[in-house]
């Protein structure tokens, strides 16, 4: 026997673990500066990997303090970019660009997928094309090519979703769990596209899960999506993440083809045996037994909340006026606001108009939201939340969901049970399974409701602005909105015919569904009474069809064209039933996002007249919607106009920094950087031109986070006194708002002061000081009170007048009307 000592290999610290971890890890000595530094170069440019980053420079520990929730969507969410895949753009079809690519074709990111030889094509052109003809408009679908040759290799169409195509290369042998979906039948090809376009972070431990026939659940209720594992098999994969598995959304593939989409919970928390209830798709005549071969989480049913809210289709339908409530910026944005610097108070004047927006859109409502899962009970309810802070009880609760149909013209009143659970580290949503709940699953959750919980998500809320006007499900006219059957699809002539039927399919019927929402809500605001019953099913059927379309023939042909609404309607009912009302409001949230684009140039938003053309939009709907107008421009009167010489204080303060460190950098570091500046402005300004030709759909977020990415890896090999100096220079206010922080800032000598909106008939003057109390008493809101520090005394530097920023105090329903706008500094 070897005296040597047997080497121990031990597994990796999974990244989620290592993040949750890490500031107790760093305050007792087992984690260096260096271990932060590796960890923020995994997370890149999420904000996550920003506060890691903020670590490493202000070596404030509480930066590293990452929650479980935190952890699990840096690692599931993270986007990587996808370089040198196929992109249909402008007629075309190019290679996906890198980062790097000085290119009009926008960077595409991705999460990750479970096929890595599939090749997809990604769609940035409309898959539609539109005709206007005098007698009318017609469309046209648009197809990806049979053949591909990529990269020498030559490739084939499987199948096709909605902006998206999928290949396989012809020098690979198709696997045996796509190949059983290469049918004639159009069904099967957009069952493989479904499959195939899921996204999600790749675990190991799915391998080897077997699908057994009688583990396979779809009668009674049971055809809900959920996978029920072992509280072993749950373990197994949380110790592989490195948090929780529990209650999630997932996928997975078997060997002979067969897969699963929807949610994962364990044996305990569901009270359910292991396996699966729904959301097996299996080939056709495939029923014997398999192994899962590959698999992934895409999301988290606990530490991904939603906020609770009611929407304006949702009051439409139930004939209720939606409550005004407004949302506003949170304290942070307000304080960065007052550090004086442009591009933060047009941050806020941002977020303010959004909420403004908002207001006509939906509102916050108390209560929980989130996606469903399933759980028993002994209690008598519908629901139940279980959480760790929660206290336990039983309570009655409207219940929400979106998208509304037609026929919901009523909100359900049902019980709710709330369970102090201590195991897991949020809030759980979770429909009773419990046998004394069955009828109202089948007859108001599935049939009524058409839920399931294979993702879709819901409200409980005991709000009295929603818990008031709703009632019992016995007081409800039920309908099945789950009633309209599909015909089988037959083989068709060739795979060819059934590639193409199937995308014409996706394509052409998935723009029908909102456009019979439309019609449905312009009904309701013409005449309410012109929405009867039966106009109400009629349309039920129109959407539910259209849906059902994109997957199978579902008979949805019979709803081309309009006639067979309008014949159920009054005479003359064209000059209304296309536009009206309804989309005057509409218009408001449009007229809110051209206002958001950022404005090449311009220093204050309001002086951009897509901001007058919301004036004008909001006037419009002003009788229609009255309170919701008087809101919006109350929250739009706080939007502020800061002082002209600071603004050119900044860029003076920029002009000057890039001058004195430029003339002393050789060439190649200012091209190397004046490089940086040309293509980010480019790409910056491609998001919001109206021009069909840069307008290439890459969103402002993406492209923030590009330019970042950029900036940091530039800041590594240039003074970055040099780089800021040459952002603040040559970039716009929103272009900078989103990539410079306030560590930015404070180092290279931009904030000079505190600004801060004041309310007071006090005559103030420079030089001028007082303490923090004398401040607060003025200040047009309490939530600049952080900007200012206890026990300092400051002084009064300069003194600009302000009329746009109004307040309605917690305490008052009087506004408290700002008058000035003061720059203060701390007395040394």
């Amino acid at each position: 026997m070897s005296l040597q000592a047997t080497p121990v290999h031990t597994s990796p610290v999974p990244l989620a673990k290592q993040l949750v971890d890490l500031k107790h890890n760093v305050e007792s000595g087992l984690a260096n500066r260096s271990d932060v530094q590796r960890l923020a170069a995994q997370l890149g440019t999420s904000k996550l990997g920003e506060r890691l980053r903020a670590y490493l420079y202000s070596k404030d520990i509480q930066f590293l303090t990452v929650t479980p929730s935190q952890a699990f969507k840096a690692i599931i969410y993270r986007q990587y970019p996808v370089i040198n895949s196929p992109v249909r753009w402008q007629g075309s079809i190019s290679p996906s660009p890198t980062l790097a690519t000085d290119a009009e074709l926008p960077v595409i990111y991705s999460r990750g997928t479970l096929f890595l030889d599939v090749l997809t094509m990604y769609w940035q052109d409309e898959p539609i094309e539109h005709y206007e003809f005098e007698e009318g408009r017609q469309e046209r679908v648009l197809h990806a090519p049979l053949t591909l040759k990529w990269n020498d290799v030559q490739h084939d169409l499987l199948c096709e979703a909605a902006n998206k195509s999928f290949y396989w290369p012809r020098n690979q042998s198709v696997p045996g769990t796509l190949a059983p979906w290469l049918s004639l039948r159009p069904q099967d090809r957009t069952t493989l596209a479904t499959g195939l376009k899921r996204q999600g972070y790749k675990l190991n431990k799915f391998q080897g899960i077997r699908l057994i026939p009688n583990q396979i659940h779809t009668e009674g209720i049971w055809d809900l999506g959920v996978c029920v594992l072992s509280d072993e098999s749950v373990n197994e994969l949380s110790a592989e993440l490195g948090v929780s598995m529990d209650a999630t959304q997932i996928s997975l593939w078997f060997s002979d083809g067969s897969y699963f989409k929807g949610s994962c919970i364990s044996q305990t928390l569901s009270g359910l045996a292991p396996g699966f209830y729904g959301g097996i798709k299996r080939p056709h005549r495939t029923k014997g037994e398999a192994i899962c071969t590959a698999g992934s989480v895409m999301d988290s049913f606990i530490y991904v909340p939603w906020s609770a809210s009611l929407n304006r289709q949702q009051c439409d339908y139930a004939e209720l006026n939606l409550p005004v409530r407004a949302k506003l910026p949170s304290q942070e944005t307000f304080v960065k606001a007052s550090t004086g610097f442009p591009a933060y108070i047009q941050q806020l004047n941002d977020q303010l108009i959004s909420s403004a927006g908002r207001i006509f859109r939906k509102c916050d409502v108390q209560g929980y939201a989130g996606k469903v899962a399933v759980g028993v009970t002994d209690e008598d309810v519908q629901f139940i939340v279980r959480g760790p802070d929660l206290r336990p009880r039983v309570q009655a609760m409207a219940f929400l969901f979106s998208p509304a149909l037609p026929v919901h013209k009523d909100i359900m009143k049902v019980r709710v049970e709330f369970i102090q659970d201590e195991t897991i580290h949020g809030n759980l949503l979770q429909l009773n399974v419990g046998k004394q709940n069955h009828s109202w699953i089948a007859r108001w959750y599935i049939a009524w409701a058409g839920r399931d919980n294979d993702g879709d998500g819901i409200v409980l809320t005991s709000d009295p602005i929603v818990l008031n006007d709703a009632i019992h499900c016995s007081r409800i006219k039920w309908f099945d909105t789950t009633q309209f059957k599909s015909t089988a699809d037959s083989d068709m002539d060739s795979e060819k015919t059934a590639i193409r039927v199937a995308t014409e399919r996706i394509r052409h019927f998935s723009g029908k569904i909102g456009i019979y929402d439309k019609l449905a809500r312009r009904i309701i605001r013409e005449d309410p009474e012109l929405m009867s019953w039966e106009m109400r099913t009629i349309l039920t059927e129109a959407v539910q069809r259209s849906i059902s379309a994109t997957k199978k023939n579902s008979g949805s042909d019979s709803f081309e064209g309009y006639g067979w609404v309008m014949e159920k309607l009054p005479p003359k009912c064209q000059d209304w039933l296309f536009e009206n009302i309804h989309d005057h409001i509409d218009n408001v949230s449009a007229l809110v996002k051209m206002v958001l684009n950022p404005q090449n140039g311009r220093e204050l938003v309001i002086e951009a007249p897509e901001y007058d053309n919301l004036m004008f939009a909001l006037e419009a709907v002003s009788d229609e919607m009255t309170d919701h107008y008087i809101a919006a421009s109350e929250v739009l009167a706080l939007v502020q106009t800061f002082p002209k010489v600071q603004y050119h204080k900044i860029k003076e303060r920029g002009r000057v920094l890039w001058a004195k460190h430029q003339a002393d950098t050789n060439s190649i570091v200012i091209k190397d950087v004046l490089h940086f500046i040309s293509k980010s402005k480019q790409l910056w300004q491609s998001v919001y031109t109206n021009d069909p030709v840069l307008n290439v759909g890459f969103s402002y977020e993406n492209a923030a986070m590009v330019i970042r990415t950029w900036a940091f890896d530039l800041s590594k090999r240039v003074n970055s006194h040099l780089l800021v100096g040459a952002m603040v220079t040559s970039f716009s206010l929103n272009l900078l708002g989103h990539v410079l922080d306030l560590e930015d800032l404070q180092h290279s000598g931009f904030i000079d002061g505190i600004y801060l909106p004041v309310a007071t008939d006090r005559k103030l003057e420079s030089g001028m000081i007082g303490k923090v109390g004398t401040f607060a008493a003025m200040l047009a809101h309490p939530v600049y009170l952080s900007a200012i520090k206890e026990a300092k005394m400051y002084k009064i530097e300069e003194v600009y007048p302000l009329t746009a920023a109004n307040w309605i105090p917690r305490t008052s329903s009087n506004i408290k009307q700002s008058t000035s706008l003061i720059k203060i500094a701390e007395v040394k």
